[in-house]
């Protein structure tokens, strides 16, 4: 149910039958996993097929596709704002929601033992406060957490101080989502581009892709942010949380499967709507 890529020496990308994806962290002396996606599958046994190394396991934020392979693992570092999400997330009733959803919703092919896995596992309250500034020598490799509000107010990456690579999760990436109710606002998103830009690194990792984003990406992805008040959007709605739904903002290409695909999905703007329509008008 799982592969992986290498991004970069000791850097690994693991894809998840859903397209979710975990970054595992290779040092001399430990190993790191950032997020642990939404529970379906054994990820736990694969990442030991890939490394023996003590496991450090972290989420970036409190979302389902981020948080629900938890309880395949002793602890997890979860920023301490994402608590009351993750709690939430990993109630019973949300898992038997997800599971429904899954197949109802988003149509995923998922096999039935799977799917009872997700639903009867335990519950998960093994949380670890990850602060910004928090360090984890993995031997040759430093990890350090770094604030990144705008997908969620708590959303945290990890720099990879020595190979210069930030870890983002879904704080920056090519279709960026600030629609969901726990979402920070696209000013403070704009903040943390801006932050990121200064940080030492030349790449960066999403949580939904399987490849190093230059650092350079990050212009583009301002670029599209500021540009949001002056377009009009499409109506969008999530596959598989139909209830979630917004306005999707495409600032870059055609085609969401391609690499140079940049778009923004948040909120509608309606004072800026009507003062774009009030100028068509004139």
């Amino acid at each position: 149910m799982f592969r992986h890529v290498e991004l970069a020496p000791g850097v690994v990308q693991i894809q998840g039958p859903l397209g979710f994806c975990s970054t595992l962290v290779l040092g001399e002396r430990r190993a790191l996993l950032m997020d642990t996606m939404c529970g379906v599958g054994d990820l736990a046994g694969y990442v030991r097929q890939l490394t023996a190394l003590p496991l450090i396991v972290c989420n970036s934020h409190g979302h389902f596709d981020h948080i629900g392979g938890n309880y395949q693992f002793e602890s997890v570092w979860l920023p301490r704002l994402e608590y009351p999400a993750a709690t939430l997330a990993l109630t019973a009733d949300a898992r038997r929601d997800l599971a429904c959803r899954l197949g109802k919703n988003g149509g995923f092919s998922i096999p039935e033992s799977a799917r009872v896995a997700l639903v009867e596992q335990s519950g998960f309250d093994r949380f670890r406060p990850l602060e910004p500034g928090t360090q984890f020598d993995l031997g040759g490799v430093t990890a350090v957490a770094v604030a990144l509000p705008g997908h969620t107010l708590g959303s945290t990456g990890l720099l990879l101080r020595e190979k210069r690579i930030l870890l983002s999760g879904d704080a920056m990436t090519p279709i960026m989502c600030l629609f969901f109710p726990d979402g920070a606002g696209l000013e403070i998103y704009k903040s943390t581009l801006c932050k990121a830009m200064a940080l030492p690194m030349d790449f960066f990792v999403t949580a939904h892709h399987a490849r190093l984003f230059p650092r350079s990406a990050l212009d583009t992805f301002l670029a599209c942010a500021e540009a949001v008040p002056t377009m009009r959007g499409l109506n969008f709605q999530h596959d598989i949380f139909p209830e979630y739904t917004g306005r999707l903002y495409i600032y870059q290409g055609e085609n969401s499967g391609e690499e140079d695909f940049v778009a923004l999905i948040g909120p509608d703007i309606p004072k800026n709507r009507k003062q774009r329509e009030g100028r068509q008008d004139e």
